[in-house]
């Protein structure tokens, strides 16, 4: 038998003090949960103050875009989700989303594209991002074939770009800014 030094518990020669193996699993729990796992993504708060405020930036850009295209929507007399049809008339989180054809996270370079986005609920823009390409002939119905053809080859060249180094993998702080500016102004 041992005493523990820290905690005065005894214990097996053969194990460790049960009070110091329980703070230790709090510390890895606490650790687990500070980068969360979803989807097979890894997803961590950022905790520099470049990281927070790059974060801003990409929401701020991401609410302009959200206004403005469901402005361009609703001038067009469209006000229902693209994938499932339905019209919603609550406000905030659960109001009809602006979702993107192509991810913003794998070709940023589409993030502003009218014809990348269409009009989501809430479920099948955050809990089924995947049903995004049922969106398709919506967006064909609204841009046209050759529209949507011409994003197919934009997608096609921006994705080879970054998989080249040619582009970064992620928007740069000055085209978040900047695109951010262009919707001040329409």
């Amino acid at each position: 038998m041992a005493v523990c030094e820290r905690h005065g518990l005894f214990y097996s020669d053969s194990q460790i003090c049960g009070q110091c193996w329980r703070e230790d699993q709090s510390v890895r729990t606490k650790d687990r949960k500070a980068e969360r796992v979803f989807k097979g993504k890894r997803f961590s708060k950022p905790t520099s103050q470049k990281g927070i405020d790059r974060l801003k930036l990409k929401s701020k850009l991401q609410s302009a875009w959200s206004a403005y295209m469901k402005k361009v929507y609703r001038e067009m007399g469209i006000q229902h989700c693209f994938i499932t049809g339905k019209t919603t008339t609550q406000k905030g989180l659960f109001s009809l989303h602006v979702s993107h054809y192509y991810p913003k996270g794998q070709v940023w370079q589409l993030w502003c594209d009218p014809c990348n986005s269409g009009l989501t609920t809430y479920d099948q823009n955050v809990n089924k991002p995947e049903n995004a390409t049922a969106m398709r002939s919506k967006l064909v119905e609204i841009w046209g074939k050759e529209k949507m053809e011409e994003l197919d080859v934009k997608e096609k060249y921006y994705r080879e770009r970054i998989q080249q180094g040619l582009d970064t993998k992620h928007p740069t702080d000055i085209w978040i800014i900047g695109m951010i500016e262009l919707l001040k102004q329409k």
